[in-house]
């Protein structure tokens, strides 16, 4: 049974968890409250973080002092890779002498621009007020999540899920970067249109196609974040979805339309970014891109899994230098990144395997059947951000799809626990013990984490 455009209109087969008792549904709204409490304090002094970095740029760009002249929908174009603007910005001081004369970094965010106009325009230079309206992006965030983890997950295991996620350190620079904030409004909005894509998917919903596509434009229209939210409607389609698979394809068009009229105005409108050393054109630059896909993929693994800051591949391992001068490490590692890099990968490949094992330890459930497909999409929706440096900062899409998986294998080492001690009581303990110190290493690490990252965010702009 099919509606306008190919979409299929009900999933006859669709994979439930259990149902939600209301009882459940309130404790899950209260849990999901606290933790939001929570998170927050951890990082409550992004509040406090002031202008910083790229905000300093946009200001200037807003009250005329930029170097090259930028519009209020043009925020985000730092370089356009012209000489003209490069001459004047390596003249000016804003890059330095060495750069590249055709240097570009413009990013497509003609909406963030403007929501970084209107902030301007009604709070001018109080900082606190801009990252209110920050916070206010980021609670939308978290709370179209916890209806996606509602929907699609049975309450511990979306409960846990949500844990993992609100306490991760990738939600630091978002909330403390006023610059940054388009990855929490386009990540809200993304999500929102997933769960009308779900809803027309699997309910029927006669407009949730339409409402997805007009959702998801928006979204595109915060920055290409979004793009890394198409990975989750395509993983569906793939492994979540039933029917034929042309049906499923073509039911793609609400994420399909908006991304592709995206990168369409993106090379017309010549952004993107060139010669920066820091980004990646996967248009202009395939072998480079290919290349760091093998290379930063395990980097931000390691971060995922282990909680080793994909930022650390970047700026190097903290304290480097220090163990130096005390004999701890080799000469090198004070200037060179590539023996740390070296680690890092390494980490990363543990990492790649530790989450394999989780999948394939995890009994197969409704819940299990859904984590999958967002594993996939998690996993998908790093390879848009490989383009950017690796960073926690650019891990907090793929955090949707990866914290059910694990949520949902601490949770099966619970689970029937008192049968299998009764037959295998070695076996159920080694893996209450293993999902046990997983789940406390995921919840302790990454709080901290973020929490040292805010402060140290603050510290660096003041």
């Amino acid at each position: 049974m099919t509606t306008g455009g190919g979409c299929t209109a009900v999933d006859p087969q669709r994979v439930l968890p259990q149902r939600w008792s209301a009882r459940a549904t309130r404790g899950y709204v209260v849990g999901v409250a606290l933790l939001t409490v929570l998170g927050f304090s951890l990082r409550h002094e992004a509040l406090f973080t002031g202008f910083f970095a790229d905000d300093f740029a946009q200001q200037g760009m807003l009250e005329g002092h930029y170097l090259v002249p930028r519009g209020p929908l043009d925020l985000f174009n730092f370089s356009d890779g012209t000489l003209a603007d490069n001459t004047r910005l390596i003249h000016g001081g804003f890059f330095p002498w060495w750069s590249d004369p055709q240097l570009r970094i413009s990013m497509l965010r003609p909406l963030s621009s403007a929501m970084i106009w209107l902030d301007w325009r009604l709070f001018g230079h109080d900082a606190l007020a801009q990252h209110l309206h920050t916070l206010l992006w980021w609670l939308l965030m978290l709370a179209a999540i916890s209806v996606l983890f509602r929907r699609l997950l049975s309450p511990p295991v979306a409960l846990l899920a949500y844990t993992f996620l609100v306490l991760d350190e990738a939600h630091g620079a978002p909330l403390a970067w006023i610059a940054n904030r388009c990855v929490l409004v386009s990540t809200a909005l993304g999500v929102t249109a997933l769960l009308c894509y779900l809803r027309s998917r699997q309910d029927g919903a006669k407009r949730g196609a339409l409402t997805s596509l007009v959702v998801f434009s928006i979204a595109m229209g915060f920055g290409e974040y979004a793009a890394c939210m198409a990975a989750y409607f395509v993983s569906y389609e793939l492994i979540g979805a039933h029917g034929a698979f042309r049906s499923r394809v073509l039911a793609l068009w609400p994420v399909a339309i908006p991304a592709a009229a995206h990168a369409l105005l993106r090379v017309v409108l010549a952004h993107g970014a060139r010669y920066s050393g820091m980004y990646l054109d996967p248009i202009g630059e395939p072998g480079n891109f290919i290349a760091a896909v093998f290379q930063r993929i395990p980097a931000m693994f390691a971060d995922l899994v282990l909680c080793v800051r994909a930022d650390f591949w970047t700026f190097g391992l903290p304290g480097s230098v220090p163990m130096v001068e005390r004999g701890l490490l080799p000469v090198i590692w004070a200037w060179d990144p590539t023996p740390w890099r070296l680690v890092h990968f390494g980490l990363g490949l543990v990492a790649i395997v530790l989450i394999v094992a989780c999948v394939a330890l995890t009994p197969r459930s409704a819940d299990t059947r859904n984590s999958r497909w967002l594993l996939v999409g998690s996993v998908g929706s790093l390879l848009p951000v490989i383009a950017s440096f690796p960073s926690s900062r650019v891990l907090l899409v793929a955090l949707i799809g990866f914290a059910p998986m694990l949520a949902s294998f601490v949770v099966s080492g619970f689970v029937g626990l008192r049968s299998r001690l009764k037959t295998s009581p070695v076996s159920a303990l080694l893996r209450l013990a293993v999902a046990s110190t997983i789940g406390l290493y995921q919840l302790c690490v990454p709080a901290a984490l973020t929490s040292a990252e805010v402060q140290g965010l603050r510290s660096g702009a003041a």
